[in-house]
């Protein structure tokens, strides 16, 4: 049986959720997501600091988006934490479904990839490749 591998790790892929963006895979790397505003229909302001939620992988500097991406000194990460749990997000997870047995996510629709001829054809490979997989 073949195993196919990405050339990132999966859990490095993130999405966001309060913003409005696209990726535009045509784009160089670095370039590729556009902000398009918040969901709220609030502009996007790129000089202002927003307070969000991530695990502690990603805010200790896991996957690069805080140190590379946004240009943060790793010694300077754990000065930017607001608040931290005790609890790990996996545990907090699993005790929510436990409680709430029938959960209906929320569909956001916030973000696109373009070129859609792009999209279309990374979605055509990809199909391929979960019907090798699942022989």
């Amino acid at each position: 049986q073949p195993r196919f591998r990405l050339r990132n790790a999966f859990y490095n892929f993130d999405s966001a959720a309060g913003i409005r963006y696209v990726v535009d895979v045509s784009r160089p790397v670095g370039d590729r997501v556009r902000i398009l505003g918040m969901e709220d229909g609030r502009p996007f302001e790129a000089d202002r600091i927003y307070r969000v939620a991530i695990n502690s992988y990603r805010g200790s500097g896991g996957g690069g988006h805080l140190t590379r991406g946004a240009g943060i000194e790793h010694e300077n990460l754990s000065d930017r934490i607001v608040f931290a749990s005790n609890k790990d997000l996996r545990s907090m997870l699993m005790d929510y479904f436990q409680r709430h047995q029938e959960v209906t996510p929320e569909k956001r629709n916030n973000w696109e990839i373009i070129p859609a001829p792009w999209k279309e054809k990374g979605r055509q490979k990809d199909m391929e490749l979960l019907r090798m997989a699942g022989d």
